[in-house]
């Protein structure tokens, strides 16, 4: 055991962790005036003695577990006992709860849900296991689950030992986690994403061995991940992105051997990869935060992104089965690009390595069957001509290669990729001509390309009249409509988990598109050294 880690026993036995299934969230949007919050970390582990200071005009989003939380009203051959009412009661005790506007609007006109403060039903003197929003074990009436979604959120959770789902997520909670949640040891599922929560992470979640699911994303959480985490060996979700996390992250070879779904985006951690990332049998992530942890998502992910890890990438990376999304984007990463990715094509759908400095060359290979929408590499070093076996890759969407060091000629073949929106290629060595023979070419030259970059090259010769004349999705453009939609949206059954994004000059000026509108259409061929007349499309189009 690390770092002052409690025992873990417990009068009652563990409680085995629900079905993956889960209903769709509910949401509110509620006002909360709490009390003013005491210091938490250095002080008492005695529930009283913690305060959530909330302000939520967000959403509330607490999700309802299937099969587990149930309907609060099952039937059941015992009532919950005074101490848990008590604790209840004194829970809901610790805030004034005013519900704005816009929680109405939210909840009854959006969500189609009734808004109203559940724990209007919490009295004293009557069974707690009929309140709204509170399950119970049917056995023996131990409270196991709180769903307050689309109602009103109050504060400590006391003596609740039994409680095995928490999720209190999309409130705007701040203030420091409390150090007395390690003394909920049945729990299995601690959720508190999408908050203000801020501090650092308390040490005594290393108690809670029966966690599967630690979701803390999306927070202010600073200072460094405690090693008391290592004790967490049935994670299968650990989700901690979006924070100001620092240091290093704390390594084990056999840590985490459940592990499934890892995020460490968007945070300041450095030093290099951990070992027990090479060791994870699969890795999966939801990236929908309105769904929680929903089981219908079966996408394996690794998102380390935007951080500041440097060293570099193990070929044994290339052991985790099954990936389809890989993004190591925004990092201090170097070496060589491991040449086993191109074998990770048949499952990889979105390799994202942008912003690093990896150098040599591309990965040579990609096989037959390459699952490729998204490959991003803008921004390293790498060298050396591009590989004719992306043609394998025949859904592949966007290719980003910018700001690199590649010295080619243009890759006509690229053209008879079916479904390529967008071809980035700026800021490279690359030369000579883009005429391209008329024989050979396929009437679908990049027929549905929509931004087309090549600039800040050394490409000379006339200006690509026949390949700009086959842009048929900018030609026609305008025929499609207005709608409001982006690339990436509709990619793996609709779930629009994971937009693609890119970075264009307009009139000077460097923009970082975080989504690519569909209705964007750019070519830029500056800074290369073409001559002869601007072709009429282009200036038809520029009217």
């Amino acid at each position: 055991m690390r770092d002052d880690v409690l025992p873990t026993t417990s009068a009652d036995p563990p409680r085995e962790a629900g079905p993956d299934g889960a209903e769709i969230a509910l949401f509110s949007e509620p006002e909360i005036v709490p009390t003013i919050p005491e210091d938490v970390e250095g002080g008492s582990d005695d529930e009283e003695n913690v305060r959530f200071k909330a302000y939520s005009p967000q959403p509330t989003c607490i999700m309802s577990i299937q099969g587990v939380l149930g309907s609060g009203n099952v039937s059941r051959s015992h009532s919950c006992s005074h101490h848990k009412a008590a604790s209840l009661i004194q829970f809901k005790n610790s805030f004034s709860i005013t519900q704005t506007r816009d929680a109405a609007v939210y909840c009854d006109d959006i969500a189609g849900l009734k808004s109203y403060p559940k724990t209007n039903s919490w009295k004293e003197g009557t069974d707690c296991c009929s309140w709204d929003g509170v399950t119970c074990d049917h056995l023996n009436a131990h409270v196991i689950a709180l769903d307050l979604s689309c109602r009103l959120v109050p504060r400590s959770l006391g003596n609740l030992l039994q409680l095995n789902h928490l999720d209190l997520s999309w409130n705007q909670l701040s203030g420091q986690i409390p150090r007395s949640l390690g003394n909920l040891l049945q729990l299995t599922h601690l959720v508190l994403w999408q908050n203000q929560l801020s501090g650092k992470i308390p040490r005594s979640l290393g108690n809670l061995l029966q966690l599967t699911h630690l979701s803390l994303s999306g927070n202010q959480l600073s200072r460094q991940i405690p090693l008391s985490i290592l004790n967490l060996t049935q994670l299968e979700y650990l989700r901690i992105g979006e924070n100001s996390l620092q240091g290093s992250i704390p390594d084990e070879v056999i840590a985490f051997p459940n592990l499934i779904s890892l995020s460490l985006t968007g945070n300041l951690l450095n030093g290099t990869l951990p070992s027990w990332l090479y060791t994870a049998p699969s890795l999966k992530l939801q990236f929908d935060p309105w769904k929680s942890f929903d089981s219908s998502f079966e996408d394996q992910c690794l998102s380390d992104s935007n951080n500041s890890f440097n060293g570099e990438v193990s070929s044994l990376i290339c052991n985790v089965t099954f990936l389809q999304i890989l993004d190591l984007s925004h990092n201090n990463l170097s070496g060589t690009i491991p040449q086993c990715f191109g074998n990770l094509s048949d499952s990889l759908g979105f390799l994202n390595l942008k912003k690093n400095k990896f150098y040599g060359t591309i990965p040579l290979t990609f096989a037959k069957g390459c699952q490729l929408s998204n490959f991003n590499l803008n921004g390293n070093l790498l060298e050396g001509p591009l590989t004719p076996s992306i043609f394998n890759c025949k859904g592949l969407e966007v290719l980003d290669l910018g700001n690199n060091k590649i010295n080619d000629t243009f890759p006509h073949w690229l053209g008879s990729l079916p479904q390529l929106q967008v071809l980035v290629l700026k800021s490279n060595h690359m030369h000579g001509s883009l005429c391209v023979n008329s024989s050979k070419s396929s009437p679908f030259f990049f027929s549905k390309i929509q931004i087309f970059d090549l600039s800040s090259n050394y490409f000379s010769g006339p200006l690509p009249v026949r390949y700009i004349n086959s842009f048929k999705a900018i030609i026609n453009l305008e025929k499609i409509g207005s709608t409001v939609s982006y690339m990436g949206e509709n990619d793996h059954g609709g779930r629009g988990f994971y937009t693609y994004s890119i970075g264009i000059v307009i009139k000077g000026q460097y923009m970082e598109l975080v989504k690519i509108f569909n209705m964007w259409m750019i070519i830029d061929l500056s800074n290369n050294q073409f001559e002869g007349e601007i072709p009429k499309v282009v200036r038809d189009d520029s009217k």
